[in-house]
């Protein structure tokens, strides 16, 4: 259990590759600049297809100083992003609720995670309710009735994730067919 104004301990787990400086030096840290980091290297890896440092020695991991090559196919504001949530320095790196913030961020994020519509009737508004993929949903066991109850009062639970990622999918696979104009 982790408090505010609390260090974690010095000893560390998971993957080096994903270690922040100050873990790997074993120096004490605060916690969330440490997820900030680790997430920097899962961005980077996911939009530039390798890791940002990547050796066998883990030592040798951050001898560069968090010098890292940024591909110029990055789009601008990963561009930006990144380099602030691989700050070698935590008290000068990126926050979570600033990364929430940034603009890149934001860009393209599906409307369920989003700040919800203030008032019920835009709510309504603002989803229908699919019943094939509620039923889709109901098929995973998760319960039907609950699950209604859930998306009409814009809750987030695993049988929510799980229907607006049908949603996401279904749309990604429409988009698809409507550019092969088929």
């Amino acid at each position: 259990m982790m408090r505010d104004g609390d260090f974690l301990e010095k000893t560390s787990s998971g993957s080096p590759n994903l270690a922040s400086p100050e873990v790997i030096s074993g120096e004490l840290n605060a916690g969330p600049e440490v997820d900030v980091w680790s997430c920097g290297v899962i961005l980077y890896g996911l939009l530039c297809g390798s890791l940002p440092f990547d050796d066998e020695n883990t030592p040798n991991l951050f001898i560069k100083g968090g010098i890292y090559p940024l591909p110029s196919h990055l789009p601008p504001g990963a561009r930006d992003l990144i380099p602030r949530m691989l700050l070698v320095d935590p008290m000068k790196r990126v926050t979570i609720p600033e990364i929430k913030q940034h603009p890149w961020f934001q860009a393209h994020m599906p409307q369920y995670l989003a700040v919800p519509p203030p008032d019920a009737i835009q709510q309504a508004k603002w989803m229908e309710i699919d019943e094939d993929i509620l039923a889709e949903v109901a098929q995973l066991g998760f319960d039907r009735d609950e699950l209604c109850d859930s998306l009409r009062n814009n809750l987030q639970n695993k049988a929510t994730v799980a229907y607006h990622l049908i949603v996401d999918h279904r749309r990604a696979i429409s988009e698809q067919i409507s550019r092969r104009g088929g």
